[in-house]
């Protein structure tokens, strides 16, 4: 990995340190959904908004009690709290201990380990189901997220299924990026994003590398009922269709 990589995955890093130290004496999911970055005004998503979302995910991977779900880059757990609640067996992985130490707070059946999410300290074929939901934006390069890609590949049983979800579309940069420039003001915008990149994809990409893992790839439109971000975002769910 290069300097400049390894200087973008630090600085990201001390950001989501620092939102994996709120005190509370017991956390929500609304308070999961604050800290995971989803209370910003481009995002300021509902817990009910949030719950129909991941129900969606859910039915769209058959999701079901007992499945073995792994979340890389799970963040204080927002994505899987709703899983862990409806008796779904969690694993996940985050850089960010402070993080880490939330989600072992609030899902203390599941399992949690402060690691890179190319890198999960987890046997491989262990998973029915791989996520990563929001974390692809703040990876350093292209490389970089295809060794995630390859993780999942590693980590799902065969025949398993992944979805990563919150994408940022190359096709829609330069309208996102104009549009939270409005909204923040420029000094705002600069201020936050001069030093923290946001990584954006093609579709396509996506797409080879399904094809070159032997995965079947299917990319929707993102549908989060109340995120402004929607617009600019989408979803990848993949099939592995061997060992």
């Amino acid at each position: 990995m290069t300097a400049k990589a390894d200087s973008d995955i630090s600085l990201w890093r001390q950001v989501w340190e620092k939102k994996g130290h709120a005190v509370k004496e017991n956390f929500e999911l609304e308070d999961l959904l604050a800290i995971d970055g989803y209370d910003t005004p481009a995002s300021n998503v509902t817990v009910e908004n949030w719950m129909a979302y991941i129900h969606a995910v859910e039915k769209k991977l058959n999701i079901s009690r007992g499945c073995n779900v792994c979340e890389l880059g799970c963040g204080a757990g927002a994505a899987v709290f709703p899983l862990y609640d409806r008796g779904v067996n969690i694993w996940g992985v985050d850089y960010a201990e402070s993080l880490i130490q939330i989600c072992r707070r609030v899902m203390p059946y599941g399992v949690f380990e402060v690691a890179e999410a190319h890198a999960a300290p987890f046997t491989a074929g262990m998973f029915d189901i791989v996520l990563s939901s929001g974390v692809f934006i703040y990876f350093p390069n292209l490389e970089y997220a295809e060794s995630v890609v390859q993780e999942i590949v590693r980590l799902l049983k065969p025949h398993g299924r992944a979805a990563i979800l919150d994408v940022n579309d190359a096709a829609q940069k330069s309208k996102c990026e104009s549009v939270k420039r409005q909204k923040l003001g420029d000094a705002q915008y600069d201020r936050l994003y001069k030093n923290h990149r946001h990584q954006f994809y093609d579709r396509a990409w996506f797409e080879q590398i399904a094809h070159r893992s032997h995965l079947r790839c299917e990319i929707e439109d993102q549908l989060l009922a109340g995120y402004a971000n929607a617009e600019f975002r989408f979803n990848v769910f993949f099939q592995k269709t061997g060992p």
